[in-house]
């Protein structure tokens, strides 16, 4: 078999590849493949049941170890055959090849094939399985070849999951304990990362790691200032990483929101900040509030504002402390109101000008229906808020658009959904 891989060109060595594959899994399946009746079992009639991983005792695995890691050395020989500076432990460039596709798509499907048959192992041998996979990746990330980074970030991203939803079975002490494991390995990286901050595998990278570790990942706050503005850069200067970085800021919220562990509370206090001051620059670019000698001119924007306005109420809804929840009360809604009076300037009462003032309403509504008590508790602070400042929030909160649409006066009370509630609001807020 060796031999097949070594002089096998890459189209071939997919079957081989996969016929190791389908041996390692067959190994785990030919017990405990059983057909049943019973609705404990079965969802519906006969149906074939099968258990991958618990097939084989912990001790049959280990009488017959020897042959499945046989199996899983294959699948790498045929990635150190292309990256042979993973088998000599340091980059030498004289010894690599150029890479073509089919050659990438060989290294990715070895990747996730190995992935795929530790899954079948048991915990203490999975982990040490991933630490070597880790390891293998510290080595391509120091050869900071941007072709190969991204075509296996999936196959990163998988290894970083696996390592974290294993307990691992090993003491803090021990090198393959999960949470050592993601730390030594961002450790071993993160100065790459930060050579390469504007390169989309650094990017993304940074989005792995700060998602998927979630508790295990321990950072300091330069660490924690990097990774935020990582996620930042995907919203103002890698356009086409929007959806992603919106998305891992949101699962970053979710983790604070989850436990209010420190990794995501530290990216978060970097974060938000540096996300309200790009908001600005965004309604003063709409809005021509620049000279032009103004840094706005070139300063980070977003295409649309209401991609911020969502995060920052989706933020504050994770905060769990009532004292926090009025703090960022006050300091959002300030925001709101400036952004309408600014839109007013821009669109001068026009539909676009109504949409907008819509969308505030329903944000001011969520945040009215998340904590009633802490939103009337910091409108009503007197240091915050003046009396005609409380008044611009009133009004928009009782915004009706479908008021409008009927010839009246356009402050309508609403619910949100078109049903007049006014003495609910009044009594939620003003009262």
């Amino acid at each position: 078999m060796d031999r097949l891989v070594l002089i096998s060109n890459p189209s071939l060595k997919i079957p081989l590849i996969e016929l190791c594959q389908t041996i390692f899994e067959n190994y785990f399946k030919s017990k405990n493949t059983v057909t049943t009746n019973d609705p404990t079992v079965a969802e519906s009639g006969d149906k074939l049941v099968t258990s991958n991983k618990n097939s084989k005792t912990e001790e049959e695995i280990h009488a017959d170890v020897d042959k499945l890691f046989e199996l899983l050395r294959i699948n790498m020989l045929a990635i150190i055959q292309l990256l042979p500076f993973i088998k000599d432990g340091e980059i030498n460039v004289d010894k690599l090849k150029l890479l073509h596709k089919q050659d990438l798509n060989l290294i990715k499907k070895c990747y996730d094939s190995i992935l795929d048959m530790i899954n079948y192992l048991p915990d203490v041998i999975q982990i040490d399985l991933y630490a070597c996979l880790l390891y293998t990746f510290t080595l391509i990330y120091e050869l900071n070849n941007e072709e190969i980074i991204l075509i296996l970030l999936p196959s990163f991203k998988k290894t970083i999951s696996g390592i974290t939803y294993l307990t691992g079975g090993s003491d803090l002490e021990t090198n393959n304990n999960p949470s050592i494991l993601v730390n030594n390995f961002y450790q071993s990286i993160q100065q790459i990362l930060v050579n390469n901050e504007d390169s989309k595998s650094s990017i993304l990278t940074t989005y792995i790691i700060s998602t998927t570790c979630e508790d295990k990942l321990i950072l300091d706050i330069n660490e924690g200032e990097f990774i935020s503005n990582c996620i930042l850069k995907g919203f103002v200067k890698e356009k086409t990483l929007i959806t992603i970085s919106t998305q891992t800021i949101k699962t970053i919220i979710k983790h604070f929101g989850n436990s209010n562990q420190s990794t995501s509370g530290l990216i978060l206090k970097n974060f938000i900040p540096k996300l309200i001051k790009i908001f600005i620059n965004t309604v003063n670019k709409m809005a021509n509030l620049t000279s032009d000698d103004d840094e706005t001119i070139t300063a980070e924007t977003v295409d649309d504002p209401r991609l911020i306005i969502e995060i920052l109420v989706i933020f504050i809804k994770s905060i769990q402390d009532e004292e926090n929840i009025i703090k960022s009360y006050k300091t959002i809604l300030p925001i709101l109101t400036w952004f309408i009076e600014s839109v007013k300037i821009i669109f001068k009462m026009d539909l676009n000008y109504l949409n907008y003032l819509q969308y505030v309403h329903n944000k001011l509504l969520e945040l009215v229906n998340f904590n009633p008590n802490g939103f009337k508790s910091a409108i009503q602070d007197d240091s915050c808020f003046n009396d005609s400042e409380r008044k611009n929030i009133e009004t928009i909160v009782k915004f009706d658009i479908n008021a409008l649409s009927e010839g009246q006066n356009g402050v309508a009370l609403s619910n949100g959904n078109g049903n007049a509630n006014g003495e609910h609001i009044q009594l939620k807020t003003f009262g």
